[in-house]
């Protein structure tokens, strides 16, 4: 991710098990202070459902194809992205933030 000290696999091991209910001070994957990894989880939770809206968007107006909004209701933001990720011709490898910004930057859409 740019501009950030830790790589994007380490972000989004906080952020995934953030959403499973880990409490951020059990974390032990991660040796980055507790307020950075907050900062990490309110910059995605804001970006990531950015993230979410760009990702129909372009799968409906480059691809033409449409997920129901139904589909997506009841997942966490990473979970959605995931989803959202099955219907682009991308390889599935690396993570699910790094595969977004790959499909985001793409698009000129900035980046996750």
């Amino acid at each position: 991710m740019p501009h950030k000290h830790y790589s994007a696999k380490v972000i989004e091991g906080v952020v995934a098990e953030s959403e499973e209910g880990k409490v951020i001070e059990h974390l032990c994957g991660c040796a980055a202070d507790i307020s950075t990894m907050r900062r990490w989880l309110r910059q995605f939770k804001v970006r990531g459902a950015r993230a979410v809206g760009w990702l129909v968007s372009t799968l409906l107006i480059v691809y033409e194809l449409q997920i129901g909004s139904l589909e997506l209701q009841h997942r966490t933001v990473l979970k959605r992205l995931a989803r959202l990720l099955c219907e682009y011709p991308l390889p599935e490898s690396g993570g699910v933030i790094a595969r977004v910004n790959i499909i985001l930057t793409a698009h000129n859409c900035g980046f996750l």
